[in-house]
């Protein structure tokens, strides 16, 4: 009888190691996978803002030569290509891309003889040309940060190692912070103000990743998509 209660103790006791065991592996994992995977979550951040405020951006930097007075007629292409070809002769026209809007120019990517970049911008509506702008401008290199870390193939692995931890991030953050006991459940959804710094700070930590966790995990799924080995050749 005794030997019989000693076993089931004995085992009690193994699967609460056990258990201890498995969440300070999941810990070591979400930690170690955050020292490598923060740095670029905080560079695609950046960049990220960069590209989506691209437009605002370049507003604000070349405003008078995007913009255009809307007329009820437009000058043809052809004319808009001419006009273009005449101002660059020793340019290279590689592409048309048309307005967006109503009150913005047209453009034509060039190539100039120095291999440089431009997109020139021209009124679609009189057929004058209003300047030009450079293409490699902030939004490009945000975008090449963003994709490569100007690196090309090496950058996009990295990122895509970075993406791929985050989810490994995620889901040991979420192990965690799930309540199995009085002490974990305490946290679970609160805020403890009153029980020190670390607390509170690891309650905020945790509350916030873990109501977001699905809201980041199809953020993370959705980029991996464009990366090189899960979007190349899987997706």
């Amino acid at each position: 009888m005794h030997s019989a209660t000693r076993s089931v103790q004995q085992g009690v006791v193994n699967s609460a190691q056990e258990k201890r065991n498995f969440y300070f592996m999941a810990w070591r994992w979400h930690f170690y996978a955050g020292l490598f995977v923060v740095p670029f979550m905080c560079m695609l951040a950046i960049t990220g803002l960069i590209m989506l405020y691209g437009p605002q951006i370049e507003s604000a930097q070349y405003g008078d030569k995007i913009y255009v007075e809307p007329l009820s007629s437009q000058v043809e292409a052809s004319e808009q290509l001419a006009a273009v070809q005449l101002a660059y002769p020793d340019s290279t026209v590689k592409e048309f891309i048309p307005a967006h809007a109503a009150n913005e120019a047209n453009r034509f990517a060039i190539v100039k003889p120095d291999g440089t970049g431009w997109f020139v911008l021209v009124n679609q509506y009189t057929g004058q040309l209003q300047g030009e702008i450079d293409r490699d401008n902030l939004y490009a290199l945000a975008n090449e940060i963003h994709g490569t870390l100007l690196i090309g193939d090496l950058g996009d692995r990295l990122i895509e190692i970075a993406a791929s931890l985050a989810i490994v991030l995620l889901i040991t953050g979420l192990y965690m912070w799930w309540p199995r006991d009085n002490a974990s459940k305490a946290g679970f959804f609160k805020i403890r103000l009153q029980s020190g710094k670390r607390i509170f700070w690891r309650d905020l930590h945790a509350n916030i990743g873990g109501v977001t966790s699905l809201f980041l995990l199809f953020f993370l799924i959705t980029g991996l998509s464009w990366a090189g080995i899960w979007g190349g050749k899987l997706v």
